[in-house]
């Protein structure tokens, strides 16, 4: 089964989009949010949830460390990829061990 890749070109404009998603006006992120107080965004005003039973608030927009990371053979291309997010507001990073991709584990990665 071959698994499909995501040219580095093509990933990069969905995290700018995503990040132009993340950094709308307080009126649409809490339209996303689905809420109407202020309390459900973060100080970057990111529409925000509660993470599972922690009771960690994260936002709802972050960017997803697994396979498609994982796949930017060089390193120096992912650690643009995290700058590029950074930049851009996105600070929830979603990584485990088990986020791997031929050999290249995403918590190794990100350190």
């Amino acid at each position: 089964m071959s698994r499909s890749r995501m040219p580095r070109r093509e990933f990069l404009k969905t995290l700018a989009a995503t990040a132009a998603v993340a950094t709308a006006g307080k009126a649409e992120a809490r339209a996303i949010a689905g809420a109407g107080t202020p309390s459900a965004l973060d100080a970057k005003g990111l529409p925000t949830v509660v993470l599972g039973k922690t009771g960690a608030v994260v936002p709802r927009i972050g960017i997803g460390l697994g396979s498609r990371f994982c796949a930017v053979e060089e390193f120096d291309r992912a650690l643009e990829i995290l700058n590029a997010a950074l930049d851009n507001g996105f600070y929830y990073w979603d990584t485990a061990y088990n986020y791997a991709f031929n050999g290249v584990v995403s918590e190794e990665r990100i350190g």
